[in-house]
């Protein structure tokens, strides 16, 4: 089942037991706002989203597509 980034959104804000008003105050952004985005009305800009991702301690990837991200590892390669 896919989910929107709304309902992603909602559900992280959820997972940390705040309200709209105190997850906005937070982010810097109106409760109003949240609620939009949380509803699939507005889609945030890249600066907030990349904010909500840091305070939600997931990635901007993760809440755009819900995929988890694999860590690329890179190996040192000897010539």
């Amino acid at each position: 089942m896919n989910i929107s980034l709304g309902e992603r959104l909602r559900l992280l804000r959820e997972k940390k037991d705040w309200t709209q008003k105190q997850a906005a105050d937070i982010f810097g952004i109106t409760s109003g706002a949240l609620s939009n985005y949380e509803r699939n009305k507005r889609t945030p800009d890249i600066h907030t989203l990349k904010n909500i991702a840091e305070v939600y301690g997931t990635t901007m990837e993760y809440i755009i597509d819900g995929k988890p991200v694999d860590r690329i590892r890179l190996r040192k390669t000897s010539i």
